[in-house]
């Protein structure tokens, strides 16, 4: 996440110079001082930066729910576990991801509540993304 919202500060930063440069381009100097003979050049360490953010851009990464358990008691509800053992998955996009409703359960299976020691229904479900 840190790195998320350092990219996004350096984008907003370069975004904001270039249109800064651009404005200062086409306004008039207003009696200001004009050096016309200094070359605007970035160095290599500025291109490679640039680099770096405009790939960040086209290859996103999340990480998201992949698997998880969900418990289900037959004696009593307040036992349920909703979600139980998550792992997680690193999720590669261009522009955005959304997930796709309903899981897709995997299997089931008759499991001990561990709250009243009765019969319940452990059910595993894979979560499903669309990238774009």
């Amino acid at each position: 996440m840190a790195v998320k919202s350092v990219i996004r500060k350096l984008m907003l930063f370069s975004a904001s110079t270039v249109l800064l440069s651009a404005f200062l381009a086409v306004t008039p100097s207003f009696g200001l001082t004009v050096n016309h003979d200094v070359s605007i050049t970035a160095s290599y360490a500025e291109v490679s930066l640039f680099d770096e953010i405009s790939l960040a851009r086209r290859a996103m990464q999340e990480d998201v729910l992949d698997t998880y358990y969900s418990f289900y008691c037959f004696n009593n509800v307040a036992h349920n576990i909703p979600l139980k053992d998550p792992t997680y998955k690193r999720l590669t996009f261009k522009n955005s991801y959304s997930r796709i409703y309903p899981d897709t359960c995997r299997t089931s299976f008759v499991y001990t509540c561990p709250t009243c020691k009765g019969d319940g229904l452990m059910k595993v479900f894979q979560c499903n993304y669309q990238t774009r």
